[in-house]
């Protein structure tokens, strides 16, 4: 695992809230604390608060984000960084309880189609300083069982004569995802395959970069595997992500519940 990608996941996690889950007693889980262990032993610990079933904030060392409900759905998330005290606001908007777009203090807005067949297209841009928008990317997330098994993302900001398609592939096991069961998460389609129902145990990144001029695809792959243990109630309790092509780290989660 690069260095530059030690904190990817975490940074990804950060932006997940939780809300009440039963287990197979019927008793209420919160997720209380999330340690996050790089291959170097660097340890980052994410301490949950909340206000009933929503949660209020999540804060470690290096963030520190707040969130905002309105009818069960969250309509806001604010994002400090702490090592430069800089702050990213991104506001959801809905309709009919499904999200058709997400749009973020650092000019980026993200509009969204839910199409009749469940899969969902999007088109990502952004904006300048006289509200022009700029075209970044597009693409369609597809949807089985409760899970998100592809998103098919083309770069529209690549160069004249290029296309560059980027490509998500996920696998799932039967059991508990801790960031599904959630009020209102399911609806972020942005966090990628957090939205599942269950937990991704596989996922496969695929590039395709087309040169029109000459027909030429150059392609690259990455293969990431996640080994987890359970608790009684099929609840995640330990996560170990490795890099399968060509071994090059691992990344552990721990996950503490109230």
């Amino acid at each position: 695992m690069r260095k530059g990608n030690k904190f990817g996941v975490l940074l990804v996690l950060l932006v997940l809230f939780y809300s009440c889950a039963n287990d197979n007693n019927g008793t209420a889980k919160l997720l209380a604390k999330l340690v996050e262990t790089t291959e170097d032993s660097t340890k980052v610990t994410t301490v949950f608060t909340y206000k009933r079933n929503e949660i209020v904030s999540t804060d470690n060392s290096i963030l520190h984000i707040d969130y905002t409900y309105n009818d069960g759905l969250i309509t806001k998330i604010v994002a400090t960084k702490k090592s430069d005290q800089s702050i990213v606001t991104t506001n959801y908007t809905y309709n009919k309880g499904k999200l058709i777009s997400l749009k973020s203090s650092d000019r980026n807005v993200v509009n969204f189609s839910h199409n009749t067949d469940g899969s969902v297209s999007y088109e990502g841009f952004a904006i300048d300083a006289a509200d022009k928008q700029t075209k970044k990317f597009h693409g369609v997330l597809s949807f089985k069982k409760g899970n998100l098994i592809k998103d098919s993302k083309t770069l529209d900001d690549s160069p004249a004569g290029v296309v560059s398609v980027d490509s998500f592939s996920y696998e799932y096991d039967s059991k508990k995802n801790p960031f599904h069961i959630i009020l209102g998460f399911d609806k972020l389609l942005n966090q990628h395959q957090f939205v599942s129902i269950n937990n991704s145990v596989i996922s496969i990144v695929e590039n395709n970069t087309t040169t029109t001029a000459d027909d030429q695809t150059i392609s690259s792959a990455k293969f990431h595997k996640s080994i987890f243990k359970y608790d009684d109630g099929n609840y995640p309790t330990e996560q170990i992500t490795e890099n399968a092509m060509g071994n090059l780290g691992y990344l552990k989660t721990q996950y503490f519940y109230e």
